[in-house]
């Protein structure tokens, strides 16, 4: 064991991949106008990219207006005080062949401009018109009303994102913790444009964004005084703040719900350990979660598709929100086998709880976890993420030699002290059939 671990170790130095050998040394965070800013350095990138992270959400918001943040996002890319439409913005973005997104979590909203490095000051500019001056126009209001809408009736075509958001109502029940950040066809039609001023005065503020620069660095000091200028007009303080979650668990571990589909989507859950508990053991959960099901040697799929080759898809993951750290499995089962298929997922999270697992299992998922995260760090877009999420987790930046060695202490016996957390006793269960 000793020699595969010492080859990982040589290989893993003397990894030619930028992302191990630069980002340790070129991370800066810097406070730009009550801003938190981090620059990264890549001089062989061949892209840039400029991400606002904002502290908002369904987290956020309240029974009555849970649906203001997803509405907000929509309508911040629409009519501005230097771009005046959406046809602007776009025609200025695809001349440079841009890209220009937003996405969502529970607990965040990201936007991002990806462009080539000498475009990164017009990126900067894009994203601050569209963040520090939206007008929230009446007329384009009603009509994104209606693309909302209809991403609404997508995702409750889409067993997926229905089984997650059935569970999530089955768990937290009324809290916000489990309100989509679609919410009902009704409470999107009386949204307003004040309603909207209101929450991106609200939250939208220098106290509560982060900006990730992530490029070539052509010259710091002007990109700096760009973001200090642009962003200096949006409020220093947020004023709304993240209600306080007041949850018990269901005293039922089952739930199932009637929807006509193919097959029979199942999610099970556990609760995991937050970041925030200890950073340690939530990198052990991770490692454990790949040993079960990540790539095409864990137990899962072996187990399912090359043993019984009989099912399609089966996922894990862990969920790294800020209440909690969640396991959960998906899978899609035939319907006429439901309960011998529950039987053996149940049989296989059993062996975990129960320590079936080796001192070898543990050292593959160790490391195929360092090799996925350098693996993904290949694009400017995931470094800025990556790099954004930790600091708002950690509240520092976290540089990526920095997390390797963390992984890295991980040991055996950690696995061995988180696994009881699986047992039957622990687990919840929802269903669509």
């Amino acid at each position: 064991m000793e020699k595969i671990w010492d080859s990982k170790e040589k290989a893993l130095e003397q990894s030619h991949s930028w992302t191990k050998q630069e980002l340790s040394q070129t991370l800066n965070t810097i406070d730009l106008n009550w801003i938190d800013t981090l620059f990264i350095n890549l001089p062989h990138a061949t892209s840039t990219t400029v991400m606002v992270m904002v502290k908002a959400w369904s987290l956020y918001e309240t029974k009555e207006n849970n649906w203001i943040g997803h509405i907000t996002e929509h309508m911040v890319f629409k009519w501005w005080e230097k771009y005046k439409t959406a046809k602007d913005v776009t025609m200025s973005i695809e001349e440079f062949w841009w890209e220009i997104n937003a996405w969502t979590l529970k607990d965040y909203a990201e936007y991002y401009v990806k462009s080539a490095p000498e475009h990164v000051e017009l990126s900067i500019d894009v994203l601050s018109d569209i963040l520090v001056y939206p007008r929230f126009n009446s007329r384009e209001l009603w009509i994104e009303k209606w693309a909302i809408i209809w991403e609404l009736k997508m995702y409750k075509d889409d067993p997926q994102e229905e089984i997650t958001d059935k569970f999530d109502r089955f768990f937290y029940w009324d809290t916000q913790q489990w309100r989509t950040i679609i919410w009902t066809i009704k409470s999107i039609k009386k949204c307003t444009s004040t309603d909207l001023h209101q929450h991106h005065k609200g939250l939208y503020t220098k106290d509560n964004i982060i900006i990730v620069v992530a490029w070539k660095i052509l010259d710091i000091d002007k990109i700096k005084q760009q973001i200090s200028d642009k962003f200096s007009w949006l409020p220093n303080v947020a004023t709304i703040q993240k209600p306080t979650i007041i949850h018990t668990l269901p005293k039922k571990r089952t739930r199932s719900f009637n929807k006509w589909t193919e097959q029979t989507h199942v999610l099970i859950w556990a609760k995991w350990f937050s970041r925030f508990e200890d950073y340690q053991k939530a990198l052990a959960a991770r490692i454990l979660t790949t040993l079960l099901w990540w790539n095409s040697s864990s137990r899962l799929y072996l187990e399912f598709r090359e043993k019984h080759w009989l099912w399609y898809y089966i996922y894990a993951w862990h969920q790294p929100w800020d209440i909690w750290w969640k396991f959960i499995i998906w899978a899609w089962i035939e319907k006429e086998k439901v309960s011998f298929w529950l039987d053996v997922i149940d049989k296989e999270i059993d062996k975990i709880a129960r320590w079936e697992f080796t001192e070898k299992e543990f050292q593959r998922a160790l490391w195929y976890s360092i090799w996925e995260l350098q693996l993904n760090l290949e694009k400017t877009d995931s470094i800025a993420e990556f790099f954004w999420r930790h600091y708002l987790l950690n509240k520092r930046a976290i540089r990526l030699d920095e997390h390797i060695q963390a992984y890295k202490r991980v040991k055996f016996e950690d696995l061995l002290e988180i696994a009881h957390m699986l047992s039957q006793e622990n687990l919840y269960m929802c269903s669509i059939d």
